[in-house]
């Protein structure tokens, strides 16, 4: 009776905590496409800030989707190559010459990632009107030096 009782209890828990896991998943994958939408919107009230015409925002889709149709590759190639990195830095007896081999290359994709962002920002000022220009140059410039413009914003203190 006791074990009986007590097989009861644990396939209980064991649903519930099931139920509670895929629960858990499907609100942070909720809130993922809430945030990605948000971003979204956001990026387009800037653009409709800078009083762009429909003709200017088409063509800034495009060069923007263009850009991350270029990047894509570099950029799960940068996550390939930092999943190596962490395995080859947490092994017993890491081998550093190879460490610092796939650092440099990881440097490199991430140099090219930013020169094709930096021709993407150009291509874009070159759509925009003089007042246009020096409004996306005061947003787009003013939140990269302040460490906004790229990355997860999880620096120090922040959670991974």
């Amino acid at each position: 009776m006791l074990k009986k009782s007590f097989r009861s209890v644990l396939v209980a828990f064991m649903v519930l905590s099931g139920v509670v896991f895929v629960n858990h998943d499907a609100v942070a994958q909720a809130n993922k496409a809430e945030k990605k939408e948000a971003a979204l919107e956001k990026k387009q009230a800037t653009l409709e800030d800078l009083g762009v015409t429909q003709d200017q925002l088409d063509k800034i889709k495009n060069i923007k989707a263009d850009f991350e149709k270029s990047v894509q590759p570099l950029r799960a190639e940068l996550r390939e190559k930092d999943a190596k990195l962490n395995t080859a830095q947490t092994a017993a007896r890491p081998d550093m010459t190879a460490v610092y081999k796939m650092i440099d290359d990881m440097v490199v994709i991430k140099a090219n990632i930013e020169k094709k962002e930096a021709s993407m920002h150009q291509e874009i000022r070159k759509l925009l009107t003089d007042d246009q220009r020096i409004k996306y140059d005061s947003k787009v410039f003013k939140n990269n030096a302040k460490g906004k413009g790229k990355g997860k914003g999880k620096g120090k203190g922040g959670q991974r």
